[in-house]
Protein backbone atom coordinates (compact mmCIF):
# COMPACT_ATOMS: atom_id res chain seq x y z
CA UNK A 1 0.00 0.00 0.00
CA UNK A 2 1.45 3.20 -0.96
CA UNK A 3 0.80 6.80 1.25
CA UNK A 4 2.08 9.95 0.30
CA UNK A 5 3.99 11.39 3.17
CA UNK A 6 2.73 14.87 5.21
CA UNK A 7 5.75 17.10 3.69
CA UNK A 8 6.06 18.26 0.12
CA UNK A 9 4.35 17.94 -2.69
CA UNK A 10 1.84 14.67 -3.43
CA UNK A 11 1.36 15.27 -7.21
CA UNK A 12 5.59 15.01 -8.36
CA UNK A 13 6.07 11.68 -9.35
CA UNK A 14 9.98 11.07 -11.08
CA UNK A 15 10.47 8.59 -13.78
CA UNK A 16 13.42 7.44 -15.45
CA UNK A 17 15.68 4.60 -16.61
CA UNK A 18 15.47 1.14 -14.43
CA UNK A 19 18.85 0.24 -12.79
CA UNK A 20 20.20 -2.55 -13.33
CA UNK A 21 23.66 -4.32 -12.88
CA UNK A 22 25.08 -7.36 -13.53
CA UNK A 23 28.43 -8.50 -11.83
CA UNK A 24 30.20 -12.20 -12.28
CA UNK A 25 32.41 -13.92 -11.00
CA UNK A 26 34.89 -16.99 -12.17
CA UNK A 27 37.27 -18.78 -9.28
CA UNK A 28 39.87 -21.85 -10.32
CA UNK A 29 41.88 -23.25 -7.12
CA UNK A 30 44.24 -25.62 -7.91
CA UNK A 31 45.28 -27.87 -5.21
CA UNK A 32 49.33 -27.80 -4.72
CA UNK A 33 50.85 -30.18 -1.88
CA UNK A 34 49.54 -30.80 1.53
CA UNK A 35 46.92 -27.61 2.46
CA UNK A 36 48.76 -25.35 -0.11
CA UNK A 37 46.47 -23.66 -3.20
CA UNK A 38 46.62 -21.22 -6.31
CA UNK A 39 43.39 -19.16 -6.52
CA UNK A 40 42.90 -17.60 -10.11
CA UNK A 41 39.61 -15.45 -10.21
CA UNK A 42 37.94 -13.64 -12.09
CA UNK A 43 35.42 -10.42 -11.34
CA UNK A 44 33.55 -8.51 -13.81
CA UNK A 45 31.56 -5.60 -12.34
CA UNK A 46 28.76 -3.99 -14.53
CA UNK A 47 29.48 -7.26 -16.77
CA UNK A 48 26.75 -5.73 -19.70
CA UNK A 49 27.89 -1.72 -19.03
CA UNK A 50 24.41 -0.54 -18.09
CA UNK A 51 24.74 3.15 -17.21
CA UNK A 52 23.36 4.44 -14.46
CA UNK A 53 21.75 7.31 -14.57
CA UNK A 54 21.24 10.53 -12.70
CA UNK A 55 18.08 13.08 -13.06
CA UNK A 56 19.51 16.20 -13.67
CA UNK A 57 17.37 19.14 -12.34
CA UNK A 58 16.49 22.65 -13.38
CA UNK A 59 17.36 22.24 -16.68
CA UNK A 60 14.92 24.21 -18.59
CA UNK A 61 13.14 25.46 -15.81
CA UNK A 62 11.41 22.15 -15.34
CA UNK A 63 12.51 19.50 -13.12
CA UNK A 64 14.07 15.91 -13.84
CA UNK A 65 13.41 16.40 -17.33
CA UNK A 66 16.77 14.61 -18.23
CA UNK A 67 19.56 12.32 -17.30
CA UNK A 68 23.02 12.25 -16.68
CA UNK A 69 25.34 9.11 -16.75
CA UNK A 70 26.95 9.43 -12.72
CA UNK A 71 28.44 7.13 -10.26
CA UNK A 72 31.16 4.54 -10.22
CA UNK A 73 28.92 1.68 -11.82
CA UNK A 74 28.99 3.61 -15.23
CA UNK A 75 31.35 1.86 -17.17
CA UNK A 76 32.80 -1.88 -17.11
CA UNK A 77 35.06 -2.94 -13.79
CA UNK A 78 37.15 -6.38 -14.84
CA UNK A 79 39.56 -7.67 -12.34
CA UNK A 80 42.59 -10.56 -12.35
CA UNK A 81 43.45 -11.53 -9.07
CA UNK A 82 45.49 -14.63 -7.98
CA UNK A 83 45.91 -15.73 -4.22
CA UNK A 84 48.62 -18.22 -2.44
CA UNK A 85 47.31 -20.06 0.32
CA UNK A 86 49.28 -22.85 2.46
Amino acid sequence: LFRSGDCGTRTLVATGPTYYNMDLSVTKIIRLMGRSTVQFRIDALNLFDFAAFTPVTGVGGTTADSFEITGATSGRVIQLVSRISW
